[in-house]
């Protein structure tokens, strides 16, 4: 009996010292083109789903898209927040898909560490899952890294 006792401390010893030979995690896409957003419950933390890039999404509709625009330039992150949540809304009500949020690039803000629009738009738009069906950065004509499109949610 004394035999199996060592064996189980030997064997945890083993498992303790032991590391995998080849790391699991994938690397991660430096740059990630769209978002699919799911409606979260409130005891889960949402994470955002790669999906097809804005332009392969688009090209399969048969219209042209016409956007609703809001632009977020020189407002607080706060106003930007209330602003940015009722225009969306507004949007569902009336019935309306897409949406071109302008950011802005905010070098010096990025330089300086501070927290900028264009970082913490898509954080709101994550928890906003209920209103915001998907969304991605825009093509450069329509302001490319300082704007994204939101999709909405049929309400």
């Amino acid at each position: 009996m004394d035999d199996v006792g060592d064996n189980d401390e030997l064997w945890d010893a083993i498992k303790r010292a032991t590391r995998p030979l080849f790391n699991k995690k994938k690397p991660k896409d430096p740059s990630p083109k769209y978002h699919r957003v799911k409606a979260r419950s409130p005891l889960m933390p949402i994470a955002p789903i790669l999906s097809p890039s804005p332009s392969r999404k688009m090209a399969r509709l048969k219209r042209p898209v016409q956007f609703a625009r809001i632009d977020l330039h020189d407002l607080t992150l706060s106003h930007a927040e209330i602003r940015l949540f009722s225009y969306l809304q507004t949007c569902q009500l009336k019935k309306e898909r897409w949406v071109l949020v302008i950011t802005g690039k905010s070098h010096f803000a990025r330089k300086n560490g501070q927290k900028t629009l264009q970082n913490t738009v898509p954080q709101w738009l994550n928890a906003w899952g209920h209103i915001v069906s998907f969304y991605g950065e825009s093509k450069p004509q329509d302001g490319g890294a300082g704007a994204l499109y939101v999709h909405l949610k049929a309400r």
